[in-house]
């Protein structure tokens, strides 16, 4: 069994309508799954390496799979816009905020056929501590005209950064 033990301020959720707080305590994980939260490790955990967070906060977070930040704002119209990174910035950056204000920390986010503004949200969710897969997306058929490149565009795109 693999056993993980966290040290610092937990937030935990035992319910959707219900957090409770637990200062200066102790998370065990054992195979994946929070076992207990307690104040003091029990001696049948002696030996385990305690990542120790000193007063910081731990808590739970969401982690979403399939998302597309460039459909934020305008919920799957005006995807063109991004090619302006003016445009892309105050999308990506509200996008990323509202993530992150919602609890998701994590995330597989598709973005569009903009290298420019694909790199400024990796970019982004990296300065604000989310986690993820940030992709550029690879359209030569099937959608309209303003997103669609050739396959040799969207290779050489693809490989740059």
């Amino acid at each position: 069994m693999a056993v993980k033990i966290y040290h610092g301020d937990i937030l935990f959720t035992p319910a959707a309508d219900r957090m409770e707080i637990h200062e200066n305590s102790y998370i065990i994980v054992e195979d994946g799954v929070v076992s207990q939260i307690c104040e003091k490790i029990p001696e049948t955990y002696n030996g385990v390496e305690v990542v120790d967070y000193g007063d910081k906060l731990i808590i739970p977070a969401f982690s979403d799979l399939h998302v597309h930040g460039a459909q934020y704002v305008q919920r799957g119209i005006g995807m063109d816009c991004l090619q302006s990174m003016e445009y892309a910035k105050n999308c990506y950056d509200a996008f990323v905020d509202e993530m992150i204000l919602h609890g998701t920390f994590h995330a597989n986010v598709f973005a569009t056929i903009h290298r420019d503004a694909t790199n400024y949200l990796f970019d982004k969710m990296e300065e604000k501590g989310m986690y993820g897969y940030v992709g550029k997306v690879n359209m030569d058929c099937n959608s309209p005209e303003f997103l669609i490149e050739t396959t040799e565009e969207s290779l050489n795109e693809t490989e740059k950064y």
